[in-house]
């Protein structure tokens, strides 16, 4: 049996509006005969937890914003500094609990930043995995502190062939593709004849940008067609009260009310949600993968890896913008809405369901010697 130390922010012992939900599904589903789980979570939690079963050691990040309650701060993990610094803290307690609990493996689901290339050193006979979710530059240096925080892994898993190409192309050999997964959904959306719209935020690649852009693409749809509605819906850390003063008639701005997921998504036709990084890599987004899974075709722009998701029997993907295109898709559907939701389930079924995903990860880590 394999003993794995997971590490990353905000793994908490509930289902959240995170992308953390796949880590607890997969928790769920590896084999407990193979592998013993410990879980490391960077947060402001005084105490350590248990999910189920397994035991979560809550680690505070070094933060420049003062938190003194004992409740999730979401806001800190944005900041790219605090992320690196917080590794001080991190090396420490990663070395006491792989001697405590005999840990055979560490694996990163954050990246945090380039000082994580001191971790081999300091772990020689320990196996280092990590996650590549999306390569998605926003700074100068971004490239060079990318390479570095991979140096020393045993294994980089990344979410999409157009990532694996990047760092291919930087002679990371040790690179293995693993999508997100969710359990493959029975419903089936029958809400074909309206035309509702919504735009879900922030992701890990969409910001106030995206949003503002989105909004403006709202609008130009409206004006040729009064009957679209759309709903802008933003998780509560992320919203600002000013967005509400956007509202209008035809499009309703508001933050979550902590309503699960697949039950949001499922009163809503289409998912809109362009990317407008275009150095950027598709991730994709786990809510892209939850919404086609519920059978709600999305809407976006054309990025790299993209089409390893999103093709046209399943959602619709624009290079330069044309709303009359896509007000043809939108308002097409209503004939054959049911054959392009089906579609989008079967994608989820065939490539990103979380039992498949299981054994990936399952033969990933009881391969490394």
């Amino acid at each position: 049996m394999k003993t794995i130390l997971f590490v990353g922010t905000d793994i908490l012992n509930y289902k959240s509006s995170g992308d953390k939900n796949f880590w607890l599904e997969l928790f769920d589903n590896l084999d407990k005969t193979k592998f013993k789980i410990s879980i490391l979570s960077i947060n402001n939690l005084k105490e350590d937890t248990k999910y189920k079963n397994i035991k979560i050691f809550n680690l505070n990040p070094i933060s420049f914003k003062k938190n003194s309650s004992n409740k999730v701060d979401k806001s800190f993990h944005r900041n790219y500094y605090e992320k690196t610094l917080s590794l001080v803290k991190l090396i420490p307690k990663i070395k006491f609990i792989i001697k405590s609990e005999k840990v055979d493996i560490v694996h990163f689901i954050d990246n945090y930043g380039p000082l994580m290339y001191l971790f081999k050193p300091f772990m020689r006979s320990t196996k280092l995995t990590c996650n590549a979710i999306v390569y998605n530059p926003t700074f100068k240096f971004y490239d060079s502190f990318l390479r570095l925080s991979f140096s020393n892994f045993d294994k980089i898993i990344s979410y999409s062939e157009a990532y694996k190409n990047i760092l291919n192309k930087w002679n990371f050999k040790n690179v293995e593709v693993i999508h997100w997964g969710v359990i493959p959904s029975i419903y089936s959306h029958k809400n074909k004849n309206n035309k509702s719209i919504i735009w879900t935020g922030n992701l890990q690649q969409t910001g106030e940008k995206e949003f503002y852009y989105s909004l403006n693409f709202a609008n130009k749809l409206i004006e040729l067609d009064p009957k679209i509605s759309f709903n802008f819906i933003f998780k509560p850390e992320h919203f600002k009260e000013k967005y509400k003063n956007l509202s209008n008639e035809r499009i309703l701005i508001d933050k979550s009310s902590g309503k699960d997921f697949n039950q949001l998504i499922r009163q809503y036709n289409f998912l809109l949600c362009p990317i407008l990084n275009k150095k950027s890599t598709i991730g994709p987004p786990l809510t892209w993968i939850e919404s086609l899974n519920n059978g709600i075709p999305i809407i976006t722009n054309k990025n790299s890896g993209c089409e390893e998701i999103i093709n046209k029997n399943n959602g619709f993907v624009f290079d330069e913008i044309n709303y009359n295109l896509i007000l043809n898709f939108i308002k097409n559907n209503n004939h054959n809405y049911s054959k392009i939701s089906k579609n989008a389930q079967m994608t989820i079924k065939e490539d990103y369901n979380i039992l498949k995903i299981t054994k990936q990860y399952e033969n990933l880590w009881g391969n490394l010697k």
